[in-house]
């Protein structure tokens, strides 16, 4: 009977899975921010997720940091963040495993400012 019920729980725990499809956001991120005009920048993320939401801290090329803070939803982000420079970034990308795809953003406020970005999973 104790197998029985162990079972039904893996398999509840595996079908909540499944079911949201969405993975998790949570540690270590390094990326590279490539904007429109002008050089690449390399930042670093330290991120936590609680269900839908993030949050967290950017580390850029010029060792400031500042807040970071999103939402996701079936593996859509949409984030803005504070870098030290007082620029906030405003971007979103799918997560994609370990990875971000189709990530875009652009500096609040700044004409002209929108870029790609990358990043991957260290920890």
């Amino acid at each position: 009977m104790k197998h029985r019920i162990a079972v039904i729980g893996l398999a509840v725990g595996l079908a909540g899975c499944a079911t949201t499809g969405q993975s998790s956001l949570a540690g270590t991120w390094e990326g590279i921010a490539t904007p429109s005009a002008g050089p690449e920048a390399p930042f670093t993320m330290k991120l936590t997720q609680n269900a839908a939401s993030i949050g967290g801290s950017i580390t850029d090329n010029t060792g400031g940091s500042g807040p970071f803070d999103g939402t996701i939803k079936d593996n859509n982000v949409s984030f803005k963040a504070e870098l030290a420079n007082g620029f906030v970034v405003i971007g979103q990308f799918v997560l994609d495993g370990d990875t971000w795809a189709e990530c875009s953003y652009q500096l609040e406020g700044v004409q002209g400012s929108d870029g790609k970005c990358s990043a991957s999973r260290t920890e």
